[in-house]
Formats: C-alpha cells, sequence, structure tokens
C-alpha cells in the first residue's frame, strides 16, 4: 500500500511539468493508505508541493475536511 502512495505522490509531482505553474492537483484515494504515520483513509484529497531545492520537495496533502498534512520528500 505504501508503493501505491508513493507512486501516487511521485506521479503527481512528475506531472507537474505537464501542468505548467500550477502546484496543485486534487486525487481520490480509492481504498485507505499510510504514508510514513500518516493513515489517509478513502476520499478526496488536494495535494500541493513546492520545491524549496532541487532535490527535496515539501508536500502538503488536504482532507475533505480540512485536515492538513505536510510530507517532506527527498
Amino acid at each position: 500500500m505504501r508503493r501505491i502512495l508513493g507512486f501516487a505522490l511521485l506521479s503527481i509531482m512528475f506531472s507537474a511539468t505537464v501542468m505548467a505553474a500550477q502546484n496543485s492537483q486534487t486525487f481520490y484515494l480509492a481504498t485507505p493508505a499510510r504514508t510514513g504515520n500518516i493513515q489517509l483513509p478513502r476520499g478526496i484529497y488536494e495535494v500541493t508541493w513546492s520545491a524549496p531545492s532541487k532535490s527535496r520537495a515539501t508536500l502538503t496533502i488536504k482532507t475533505e475536511d480540512d485536515k492538513k498534512f505536510k510530507i517532506l520528500s527527498h
């Protein structure tokens, strides 16, 4: 499950070049998933990212009920 979520998040990040300057994407998580110590139930999420350096990015995941989680990507 962790690999699926990681792949989904990476896919969203790599699609940033296609979306030009847009740095957010909404996605539907069909099954519950866990990333690190964060459990994500199924539902609609909005992910935004910023890349302070070329080798790192910060992802912010916002749930339907406006909870926010930050994840540092290497």
